[in-house]
Formats: structure tokens, C-alpha cells, sequence
């Protein structure tokens, strides 16, 4: 967890955006929340919610898939904001760590 190291607890619990060489580059902390079901209730996608109250909704694709398994969950993801329209703006998540809570 080399990201975090030497990082006070509270900046922990912030949400962290690190704007790296591609301006679309992000890493952020926070929670996986549900964010579209299917008709029978099941969760389909979700989304990130840091703790500056900032969401992104997160791609669908098989990273986003694998987030399903961690609803509810401290993360820390690392990926791109997609702004393709007319489509609204999402986090394709390239690498996630789930964090303990403290």
C-alpha cells in the first residue's frame, strides 16, 4: 500500500485526486455504493462516493463488475474519467485495494 504511506489517518478518510501526465488520470478513496438495479431489485452497477460528497458512477465493464463484490466497502480506486457524450462523465477503474477501516 506504498500509495498511502506516510499519509496522516484523516487524509485517509478524504477523498484523494491525483491529477497525473493524462488531466483524466484519478485515484480516489471511498464508498461503493449501488447505483442502477435490474427490475428484480439486484444491484447492476455502482458507483464511488468519496468524502468530500463528490459520486462518479463506475464503467460496467468487468473491473466495475468485480467492485460488486465489495458494496458498501472502503476503496481506493485508480482510473480514467471518461467524458464521452452525449453519455454522462464515469470512472473506468483500471486497479482497486479495499482499506481497512479505521
Amino acid at each position: 500500500m506504498g500509495l498511502l504511506t506516510g499519509l496522516p489517518h484523516k487524509s485517509r478518510d478524504r477523498a484523494v485526486m491525483t491529477i497525473l501526465s493524462n488531466q483524466s488520470a484519478v485515484t480516489l478513496i471511498g464508498l461503493i455504493l449501488p447505483a442502477q438495479w435490474d427490475e428484480s431489485g439486484k444491484v447492476q452497477g455502482v458507483k464511488i462516493a468519496t468524502f468530500d460528497e463528490g459520486e462518479y458512477p463506475i464503467l460496467p465493464d468487468e473491473m466495475g463488475q468485480k467492485l460488486l463484490d465489495h458494496l458498501r466497502q472502503k476503496i481506493l480506486t485508480q482510473g480514467y474519467i471518461i467524458n464521452d457524450k452525449p453519455m454522462p462523465s464515469c470512472l473506468k477503474v483500471t486497479t482497486f485495494h479495499r482499506l481497512e477501516v479505521s
